[in-house]
């Protein structure tokens, strides 16, 4: 037995079920002591951001004009998004008749990682960073508003799992990893028509939790979170003649609307953390150089002047961030041997992520009495419109299931984002 436990949950940090948009009911039933979740999730999606255009830029490539010019073109003028997101972690419910006095109570413990890198960007800031300002002389180009954040996390926590009433609610110890933001409400860059000075005007706020690193065992912060499920069956009357005279009625049901919220909460960052606060503008019309041959100015250019000129001072103060909460609503419909084919429908949105709500919708099939699949459409996030799917494995001791938010993405150079959820459930 421990030697299960322990594989289940070196297995379960490499695939899971995190982000998935398919919310899973409560774990615990009647006839399971111990049931061991384990999920994983990965995703990257831009606006406009092909994958041809973003697997050069991450794994490596040329960037040629034609692609940069096409990716370009697609773009918004303001509000473009692009995310990269892991998360991975396992979950132990142990049924015992003793917490609460109650049989119907039972706990979980849970250990998880989150990493969240978001930002919202202008296409004038595309078009410097892949092109630069050369064709833009005399021209403002608005590179803000722009925003970046990113925070890395753990959580260690403690749940209580009602079987009966199908919730959960658990808090969770955050240990923060590090944290860096960066609001640029107003960033604009002139060049005179002359070339005779170059401008940046701006209005920007940093903010940077890192002291210790970046690396998994880095504490620069603490904190913690809540989470919240709740499952409700929906039941309609069904009526059954049982002689001519006599007719019963019951119910059954037809499916479930599941309530989530995760990662509700905050994480104080105190381990010397930096806040930056630029509000100014910066002109640069070149050097004066006296005697570049005299022996005393050979440094004629001094590194730390033009730094402390153009980057400010540091302020070395605590800070708090909220955490990137997660609230799901999902309906899913029951299916059986009668009712092979089904429905999913629902919405996400994700606090201080820089996405927009998503809402979905699709089928659901049942293809074996141990196997099922769902195709959906989804609306929003950090893309337009996507398709996505799942694969459902269930039997007496194990579940299973690996879904995609973004199948065109993940298959194809011409898609926007991959996306990858994997999960494994183990009972005792």
């Amino acid at each position: 037995m421990i030697r299960i436990c322990l594989f289940i949950g070196l297995f379960s940090f490499c695939i899971g079920n995190a982000q998935t948009l398919f919310v899973a009911s409560n774990s615990m039933d009647s006839t399971n002591s111990v049931v061991i979740n384990g999920y994983a999730n990965a995703f990257y999606q831009g606006q406009g951001l092909s994958n041809e255009f973003m697997n050069k830029l991450i794994f490596g490539g040329y960037i040629d004009d034609q692609l940069k010019d096409q990716t370009e073109q697609k773009l918004l003028n303001f509000g473009n998004r692009l995310a990269f997101g892991f998360s991975t972690g396992i979950k132990c419910y142990v049924a015992t008749d003793r917490l609460l006095n109650n049989p119907n109570w039972n706990f979980a413990v849970n250990a998880d990682y989150i990493e969240l890198n978001s930002s919202t960007y202008s296409k004038d800031l595309f078009h410097i960073i892949f092109s630069g300002n050369a064709d833009r002389i005399g021209q403002n180009m608005e590179l803000g508003p722009s925003y970046i954040n990113r925070i890395v996390f753990q959580k260690l926590g403690l749940n209580l799992a009602h079987k009966s009433n199908n919730c959960e609610f658990g808090v969770s110890f955050v240990k923060g990893q590090s944290h860096f933001a960066l609001a640029a409400n107003q960033m604009t860059l002139h060049t005179e028509s002359d070339l005779s000075a170059i401008s940046l005007e701006t209005n920007t706020y940093m903010q940077s939790a890192n002291k210790q690193g970046n690396k998994i065992g880095a504490f620069n912060g603490a904190g913690f979170a809540l989470n919240f499920t709740y499952s409700l069956p929906i039941k309609v009357k069904n009526h059954q003649s049982s002689s001519l005279s006599k007719e019963t009625v019951a119910t059954k049901e037809i499916g479930t609307i599941t309530l989530q919220m995760d990662n509700i909460g905050a994480v104080a960052w105190n381990n010397s953390p930096s806040t930056y606060q630029i509000d100014t503008t910066y002109s640069y019309a070149g050097y004066e150089v006296d005697n570049l041959f005299n022996i005393d100015n050979v440094n004629w250019v001094d590194e730390n002047t033009i730094s402390d000129s153009i980057l400010p001072q540091p302020r070395v103060s605590n800070y708090w961030t909220v955490l990137p909460a997660v609230f799901n609503l999902v309906y899913v419909s029951k299916l059986t041997t009668s009712h092979p084919l089904g429905s999913v429908a629902g919405a996400r949105y994700q606090l201080n992520a820089d996405m927009k709500p998503m809402v979905y919708g699709g089928v659901n099939i049942r293809l074996h009495r141990k196997l099922s699949t769902s195709v959906i459409g989804i609306v929003g996030g950090y893309g337009t419109i996507t398709t996505g799917i799942r694969i459902n494995y269930s039997s007496n001791l194990i579940r299973a299931f690996a879904s995609c938010n973004n199948v065109i993405g993940l298959i194809s150079k011409k898609g926007y984002g991959k996306n990858i959820n994997l999960g494994l459930q183990c009972r005792f």
